[in-house]
């Protein structure tokens, strides 16, 4: 889709590819279940670039959600597991995901853990890779808090130190002018600086 802005914006409003699947397969968690998980978004992107609808400078987003319910793991370990797979992964297939513009790919995982009260509860987390505030696939950890009524998020926080835990209503960004900066980048066949960074890294 396109996105729509009160504001004229150069070039055009950026153009968005989305690809959502969710998933039962046990083992995303691991370096090869990941892998596999991404291998399969990556092609389906190039399928979907064939469109003739789809602007060669089209931004993609992946986003994948695991029904398995991990066990003995906590959101922090977690998190960090996901940054060091991300890490590999960016080394391994740079040149497709720079090739296929990702520029967010985002994993929901469910944490099967009990409350004080010693009662099963299920936790969902957001592992975000993102490049929307300038550095290439940064990765953040969300924690979701659903309404107990309806079951609905009522807001994600960001997972880190309790003191510096932040919290807000939605996690989407819309494009900013370093997205519409990297779109012009696109457009004449370049990458965006940050991206070099993020590659150099």
């Amino acid at each position: 889709g396109s996105e729509k802005s009160s504001k004229p914006v150069r070039g055009g409003p950026q153009q968005v590819v989305f690809l959502r699947s969710v998933s039962k397969t046990p083992g995303l968690q691991t370096l090869r279940g990941a892998e596999r998980s991404l291998v399969h978004g990556l092609d389906e992107l190039e399928r979907a670039q064939a469109n003739a609808k789809v602007k060669e400078t089209a931004s993609t987003r992946i986003f994948h959600h695991s029904l398995e319910e991990l066990e003995d793991v906590t959101p922090e370990e977690v998190a960090e597991q996901f940054k060091s797979t991300m890490e590999i992964l960016k080394s391994r297939h740079a040149t497709r995901l720079l090739k296929l513009n990702v520029d967010e790919i985002e994993t929901k995982v469910r944490l099967a853990t009990t409350d004080e009260d010693g009662n099963q509860i299920v936790i969902p987390v957001r592992l975000v890779a993102s490049s929307m505030e300038g550095e290439w696939l940064k990765t953040t950890a969300y924690i979701e808090h659903p309404d107990p009524t309806t079951g609905m998020t009522r807001q994600f926080c960001v997972l880190g130190d309790d003191d510096s835990q932040m919290c807000i209503l939605d996690p989407y960004e819309t494009s900013n002018t370093i997205q519409t900066k990297r779109s012009i980048a696109r457009r004449v066949g370049s990458t965006y600086a940050y991206d070099f960074l993020g590659l150099l890294e």
